[in-house]
């Protein structure tokens, strides 16, 4: 299942269960085996890729209670629209301890790395992270970088679009009233202002109107009601400040910025 689907059929978002063919399925969830491979999603390499249900317990839900996990380096894709996407990749095993863990999202200029991801049994820990797709695909590679397990393990992903490549605003996103940017015009700091805290955590970034990143992510904090951002290294121009709580809220804006 689709959030967000495109005329022409691409996926904008998507909510993919990892894990074996007859597991139960997340509810709004897309299952993904150790097997697939068809036109929306793809592992490139399906040799030493297996799967694992270790059944339901207290504290395992239906996404986690199964898995997809390999020794070897393996890399999966989603065909998407081009843009920025907010990608969380789970990982995790009701029964034993997996360390040193790594997803490397894209490649080259655009590639995100998350690294170093150690998990308990029955601990599961997401990782969050912006990146941006230009060839019509979300690529993901997950790897083992040694310690005392050889594999890593992978139990849920999830990816949404922020900014479509060549839009000026949130695919399926209008701009939010509750959120405020000043002053617009803005030369050295621009001031981001919500009109009640911020419901929970979360990032903010700068996208030009061509959806490329221009700014490090920054962090919210929970019940943040203002955050200041650094826009003086920007060129004269139009950009988005795009917002996203861990809670799902979305708030994006449009600032001017001016070098005088």
């Amino acid at each position: 299942m689709f959030v967000g689907l495109l005329a022409s059929g691409q996926p904008t978002s998507g909510f993919l269960d990892f894990g074996t063919s007859n597991s139960q399925l997340t509810r709004g969830h897309t299952k993904i085996t150790e097997r697939t491979n068809n036109n929306n999603f793809r592992w490139t390499n399906r040799t030493s890729l297996s799967s694992r249900d270790r059944g339901r317990t207290s504290g395992v839900n239906e996404a986690n209670r199964d898995f997809i996990f390999s020794r070897n380096s393996r890399t999966f894709e989603a065909r998407v629209q081009n843009g920025t996407y907010n990608v969380r990749v789970t990982f995790g095993d009701r029964n034993f301890r997996h360390d040193r863990m790594r997803v490397r999202a894209e490649t080259g200029a655009n590639a995100v790395t998350r690294g170093n991801i150690t998990t308990n049994a029955k601990q599961f820990k997401t990782v969050r992270f912006n990146v941006q797709v230009r060839d019509g695909r979300l690529t993901l590679r997950f790897f083992d970088d040694g310690g005392s397990d050889p594999n890593w393990v992978v139990t849920r992903v999830i990816f949404e679009q922020l900014v479509p490549i060549g839009r000026g605003k949130l695919g399926n996103v209008n701009d939010i009233q509750e959120m405020t940017v000043y002053p617009n015009p803005a030369n050295d700091m621009l001031t981001v202002a919500f009109e009640s805290p911020a419901t929970s955590t979360g990032t903010l970034q700068i996208n030009d109107l061509a959806g490329r990143i221009v700014s490090e992510p920054q962090n919210i904090a929970e019940l943040d009601n203002t955050v200041q951002v650094q826009v003086g290294h920007l060129n004269a121009g139009v950009y988005m400040v795009n917002v996203v709580l861990e809670d799902g809220t979305v708030f994006t804006k449009r600032f001017n910025k001016t070098d005088q």
